[in-house]
């Protein structure tokens, strides 16, 4: 995918998100951080492999640095959008990242966000 397919991709699913929020389908008041906790523990170890698991721990540092301290309802597209250009640019934390990877960070975080809404 190319960085635009990229946005566009994140644009729909925070959206999807934002709307999730708005309807109450979860408890906003977790923190996102906590939350990866109870996906990984409820949903991940039994729908991923370890090799998977352990790329996906990689990604989620990452990740959770970003957003880990925002409350869930508090998540919002322009909160990912940050956090793709965060992946996309140079900083003083970690280089950045090709699209692929990016694409794969993106697909764990939607993987999160879609399960905190069933």
């Amino acid at each position: 995918m190319t960085a635009k397919q990229i946005e566009k991709e994140l644009n729909r699913q925070a959206v999807m998100f934002e709307k999730a929020c708005m309807n109450g389908l979860f408890t906003t008041s977790i923190k996102f951080s906590d939350f990866i906790e109870q996906w990984k523990t409820e949903y991940a170890v039994a729908h991923f492999k370890r090799t998977t698991m352990d790329t996906m721990n990689h990604a989620l540092k990452r990740i959770e640095e970003e957003l880990g301290h925002f409350r869930m309802d508090k998540i919002n597209s322009r909160t990912i959008k940050n956090l793709i250009q965060s992946l996309v640019n140079d900083n003083k934390n970690h280089k950045s990242l090709g699209a692929k990877s990016v694409k794969n960070y993106i697909s764990f975080t939607s993987s999160i966000f879609d399960y905190a809404c069933i």
